[in-house]
């Protein structure tokens, strides 16, 4: 796989936000100063690898046949009368949620700068996991990972409403 291509950054795009919550736990004995701007980098890092790729599905031939762009399938739980991929993707339906997404996440931990005053660390880290659910939720090909990742979002949810 190309380090360059769409669907490595694709891949890179879902899994930045869970690298960045673990950072955000790793430097929480810095300050609240540091969680927040490791927060805030990875939301906005996000952000812009989201954006490019959606310049790049624009500038394709993807976009113009309304075809799937930077695929990555990966065979799961395979074996019997199974076949479950690890596969996403990004059409033109889930492009625009997918942005929005990345987006939105980046808008709320900036509105909660300074809202948020007790337990930021696990606010900050149940928001980039939550991100990290979204994406992974509007990219997913297979029924299977759209469920796993449909539901993972419940449970940032649930402790960020008890926050």
């Amino acid at each position: 796989m190309n380090l360059l291509s769409p669907s490595t950054h694709l891949l890179l795009v879902i899994l930045m936000p869970l690298v960045g919550a673990s950072i955000v736990w790793l430097v929480s004995s810095r300050g609240l100063q540091a969680v927040r701007q490791s927060a805030a980098t990875t939301a906005v890092l996000t952000l812009v690898v989201v954006g490019w790729l959606i310049l790049r599905y624009l500038m394709s031939a993807e976009a113009a046949s309304n075809r799937v762009f930077a695929v990555v399938s990966v065979p799961w739980l395979t074996g019997g009368m199974f076949d479950i991929r690890l596969s996403v993707g990004i059409d033109g339906l889930s492009l625009w949620l997918f942005g929005l997404s990345a987006l939105l996440s980046v808008t709320a931990i900036f509105v909660s700068w300074e809202a948020v005053t007790e337990r930021v660390v696990g606010f900050y880290m149940l928001l980039l996991l939550l991100e990290t659910a979204m994406l992974g939720t509007f990219v997913a090909r297979d029924i299977i990972l759209f469920y796993v990742f449909f539901e993972f979002t419940l449970v940032p949810l649930f402790f960020l409403i008890g926050i």
